[in-house]
Parts: structure tokens; C-alpha cells; sequence
């Protein structure tokens, strides 16, 4: 028993991604149908949980809110001022 392995045939090519650029409006609506992203755009449209994106969404603009206010505040007051005003043992006013 034998194998044989024919190699008559021309290596496919791997096709050539398109150059979208110094495309016009059209032109480009055009090429993103024929390459098939817009049906899948609309599929994953589809399947994305849209109000657990806003909440994530919101989630990270927080954090990043308050990772600039508290980099401006470590700029105006000094990092030491900062750190003893954050981590520092207070007495409350009815000790006074």
C-alpha cells in the first residue's frame, strides 16, 4: 500500500487584503459589504448586552474621573500634604 501526494496543482494564493485608503464614501460602503463586515457588525449589534455596556461604560469614565481629580489634587496640595490628610489619624470633634 502507497501513498502518493499529488503536486500537480497551482499553490492557492492567499488573497490580497484591500487598501482602504484614498477610497471615496461610496467606494468604501462598497468594499466593507463585499468583504462581509457590515452583516457582521449587524450579528454582533445584535448579540451585545447594550445596558451592561453603558454600566461598564460609566464604570470606566468614573475611574478615570476620579484618577484626575486625585492627580490634581497630589499636583495642587503636594503628595506628602495629600497622604497626611488621607492616611493620617484624625480625632473627631467630640474628643475636642
Amino acid at each position: 500500500m502507497g501513498v502518493t501526494l499529488d503536486l500537480s496543482r497551482a499553490p492557492a494564493k492567499a488573497p490580497v487584503a484591500a487598501n482602504l485608503t484614498g477610497l471615496s464614501r461610496a467606494e468604501l460602503a462598497t468594499a466593507l459589504v463585499d468583504a462581509g463586515v457590515v452583516p457582521a457588525a449587524k450579528a454582533m449589534s445584535h448579540e451585545v448586552s447594550w445596558p451592561l455596556f453603558g454600566v461598564l461604560a460609566l464604570w470606566i469614565l468614573g475611574g478615570l474621573l476620579l484618577y484626575c481629580l486625585a492627580s490634581e489634587l497630589v499636583g495642587a496640595m503636594g503628595p506628602a500634604r495629600v497622604k497626611a490628610l488621607l492616611f493620617s489619624p484624625h480625632s473627631s470633634s467630640a474628643e475636642r
